[in-house]
Parts: C-alpha cells; sequence; structure tokens
C-alpha cells in the first residue's frame, strides 16, 4: 500500500507540468479516459503517457483487467527511456502476481433461428459449432509480457462479423468418414482424438470434401479470428488467465510457463474436450495440437496489418499455426504466440478447427 501511495503521488505531482503541443494534459480520471475514448482502442496519436494514466485510474477504480489492458498499450509505444516506464513496469508486475480474475463476457443470447442453424450444421457435417460475435480486441502481446517475441506487436483488430467455429479440433474420426483413411500417427490415442500427421494442403482437400458432402462453406480461421476466440474476451497470456496448469491444456509439463511449478508430461494429445473450455466455450485452443490457420506467415504483417479482419499476406512460404501442443513448454500456447509451418509438411503436432459464416 505505501508503494501504491508513492506512487499515485508522483503522478498527482507530474500530471499538471506534462503537456502535447498547446494543449494542457488532462489531470482527472474523467478526464484521462475520456481522452482514451475506448478501453480497447490502440491509437499513436494518443499520448503513450495518457494510457499510463488511465492505467492508474482503472486500478484505483479496481478495474484490474482493464489497467492491465491500458498498460499493454502504454509498453506498446513507450521506450524504456520513458518517464513512467519503470512505474509501468512495477504495476504490471504487480497486476499480472494478482489471482486471475474471471473473464466477464456479455451473455449471447442465440434467436431460434441460430439455434436451428448449428443443430443442422452438426447434423450435415458432425461438426459442433460456437457461435462468436464481432468485436475488436487487442492482438499481439504488450513488451512486458513474459516470453513474447519482437512480431507479436500489440495492435487492434475488429472482426465485423459474427462467424462460428468449431467447439473442438477436428477428430480422427471426422477426418476418416470423409477421407476414408486414418493418417494420424497417434491412432491408439482413439477416434475422439484430434487427426494430426497432416498438412495444410490434405486440409484442404478435406475441407472441399466436406463442403461437397455438407453443402455448407467451412473454411480454416484466420490468424486474427483465431486469436479473437483464443481470447475469449481475455487480455492475459492465456485465456485462463497470467499462468497454465497442464490441467487446464495439455502442453509438456516439463516446461511450465516463466518458472513456474511443473506438471504432467502427457507426451501425446488427448480426446478432444477432455480438458476446460475457454469462456467462449471453445477447448483446447491451448494445447493439444497446434492449430493451422489460414494465412501466410510474415514476421513484419503486424505492422500492416489492416484494422478490420485482417487475412495475412497474400504470398508466403510458410502458413501460421497457433496454440501450442502436447510437446512443446506453456509459452507456445499463449493466445498471441505464433507460429509457422510449410504448407505440405506433415506432423503430429498439428491438427486444425474450422469455422464458417452463419
Amino acid at each position: 500500500m505505501l508503494f501504491l501511495l508513492r506512487l499515485f503521488t508522483s503522478i498527482s505531482l507530474a500530471l499538471p507540468s506534462f503537456t502535447l503541443a498547446v494543449e494542457q494534459m488532462p489531470t482527472d480520471c474523467t478526464e484521462i479516459l475520456n481522452s482514451i475514448q475506448q478501453p480497447l482502442g490502440l491509437d499513436s496519436t494518443v499520448p503513450h503517457a495518457l494510457y499510463f494514466l488511465g492505467s492508474q485510474c482503472l486500478y484505483q477504480q479496481q478495474r484490474h483487467d482493464d489497467a492491465l489492458l491500458q498498460l499493454e498499450n502504454y509498453f506498446t509505444f513507450a521506450n524504456k527511456g520513458d518517464k513512467y516506464y519503470q512505474q509501468a513496469a512495477e504495476l504490471f508486475m504487480q497486476l499480472e502476481n494478482q489471482p486471475a480474475h474471471a473473464v466477464s463476457t456479455p451473455t449471447v443470447i442465440l434467436d431460434k433461428n441460430t439455434q436451428s442453424r448449428l443443430q443442422q450444421i452438426k447434423s450435415l457435417s458432425s461438426m459442433r459449432m460456437v457461435h462468436i460475435e464481432k468485436g475488436c480486441f487487442s492482438m499481439g502481446s504488450p513488451v512486458a509480457e513474459t516470453e513474447r517475441a519482437d512480431e507479436e506487436k500489440a495492435h487492434t483488430v475488429c472482426i465485423t462479423r459474427p462467424f462460428l467455429m468449431s467447439a473442438f479440433e477436428v477428430t480422427q474420426a471426422q477426418w476418416e468418414s470423409i477421407m476414408g483413411g486414418n493418417p494420424a500417427h497417434f491412432k491408439d490415442c482413439g477416434a475422439q482424438c484430434p487427426i494430426e500427421n497432416i498438412s495444410w494442403q490434405d486440409i484442404q482437400i478435406f475441407i472441399r470434401k466436406l463442403n461437397k458432402k455438407s453443402g455448407l462453406k467451412f473454411r480454416l480461421p484466420t490468424e486474427a479470428e483465431w486469436e479473437y476466440a483464443a481470447r475469449a474476451g481475455s487480455t492475459t497470456p492465456f485465456a485462463f488467465g497470467h499462468q497454465l496448469t497442464t490441467a487446464q491444456a495439455n502442453y509438456d509439463g516439463d516446461h511450465p510457463y516463466s518458472g513456474k511449478a511443473i506438471g504432467r508430461d502427457r507426451k501425446q494429445p488427448i480426446a478432444v474436450g477432455s480438458l476446460k473450455a475457454n469462456a467462449w466455450g471453445l477447448y483446447d485452443m491451448h494445447g493439444n495440437v497446434m492449430e493451422v490457420v489460414a494465412d501466410w506467415h510474415h514476421l513484419d504483417y503486424y505492422s500492416v496489418s489492416p484494422k478490420n479482419n485482417p487475412k495475412g499476406p497474400r504470398t508466403g512460404s510458410f502458413r501460421v499455426r497457433r496454440g501450442g501442443s502436447w510437446r512443446y513448454g506453456a509459452r507456445f500456447c499463449r493466445s498471441a504466440f505464433r507460429g509457422r509451418v510449410r504448407p505440405e509438411a506433415k506432423t503430429s503436432l498439428m491438427g486444425f478447427r474450422l469455422v464458417m459464416h452463419q
């Protein structure tokens, strides 16, 4: 508490002397939060100090998740020489070490037509789909996130149209019903385990056959759709908070996140849906098998990505993969982690899930 009192005192003393062009920097929380405009907004024209000061206001209001988001915005633009950088880093660590709060998400009440459509899709394809509402989020990771990569530059992305995403990774049984064979390395895992040992190119053939058989229009998610759904309204490294356990996801528990306690190493995939779903009803978005998406991979794409519905570069040599796997440590399960894979490569670490518009 003494630290916080000193921190708030230093802020109140610093505010009146901070100016931008002709305008005086706002000095009270109402003005500061109004200047930021949108809680999820990330705008390079906003003085980065406002994001830090806004985080203080939100902290005082006990809006800890929103405070973390504004700190992430601050770190996107600020460098280590900034006058608030050390204070921001200390507050970030303090918030990060608190118990994770439950994600506050609006309850989406599906109308009868949507419910009927979801049932129809399941009957035609055996795919259980989840309705994902449109919205904006901060894609990537803040510079203060532990074990992040430079290519994960935080930026605001908006998904402007609702979509449906499969609740589970595509299973061996579903693959075999369409393709007539099962190439999985872990066949002994069972029919409800995720299909793996397949390539991005193989998946395109599966989708074409599935669409022809069902009369539907499935596709791979874009990278932005995938991360939006994986986060499920969260701003922490994982949908479940600042840490991940092997009770929540199937990863190599010998390599926990940020040096925390070790967990189980199951050494193979497990049946889809065996562990907890995220707040939006999606299973295994962290771990089990990596999930390849539609986008080509480029290290600097986030710097030029459009705000609305980004679809990745037009060309490339690798496709993006997300979500970590049974073989890798927890850091690779972070919502922001980006991996890559050649379109023709087959691996027992990789599977996929599908999306479609309603």
